[in-house]
């Protein structure tokens, strides 16, 4: 099979995914990490799930291309707000509102039974990961424990809509 990027057009990237077009209104976010299947699945769910409340691009797919894992998507045309701001930077505080309430959007939606509790899944990534130093993942784990309980839906959006 040829390479991903020998056969696709690549739209952006980001730090966890590569964008390429894929379909007609469509777009594959192709996982950096190959371990990364259950990321991509979670984000599935929960991004799914906004879709149906929230102004958020209805999954078509998980899929795994190249040993990666990835997600089809709508496509969303248009300019980023980044690009937006850098050209009209007097339409920062428009973005700003525009950003408040699509958060207040997903805040609004409920994660579906499909996804783990948020803490059970903070702790299992502080704990796998190998880049943070042992005493601060104890504390960071200690801290945890102090937070109340949240909603995971709208921790897994945000978080993978940076990618």
């Amino acid at each position: 099979m040829p390479n991903a990027h020998d056969t696709l057009s690549k739209l952006g990237e980001g730090r966890q995914a590569e964008i390429f077009a894929w379909t007609e209104g469509a777009v594959l976010k192709l996982f950096r990490d190959p371990a990364a299947r259950g990321a991509a699945e979670w984000e599935a769910i929960a991004t799914g799930a906004a879709s149906a409340c929230a102004r958020a691009p209805a999954v078509h797919g998980v899929i795994t291309l190249q040993d990666r894992p990835g997600l089809i998507i709508d496509r969303a045309d248009g300019r980023d707000l980044l690009t937006l701001l850098g050209g009209q930077p007097w339409k920062l505080f428009h973005a700003a509102r525009l950003l408040g309430q699509l958060h207040a959007e997903i805040h609004g939606v409920s994660a579906p039974p499909e996804l783990p509790a948020l803490r059970v899944a903070v702790r299992q990534r502080i704990e796998a990961s190998d880049s943070v130093p042992p005493n601060f993942a104890q504390l960071a784990l200690g801290v945890l424990e102090t937070l109340p309980d949240g909603d995971p839906c709208v921790t897994a959006i945000c978080t993978r809509a940076t990618s």
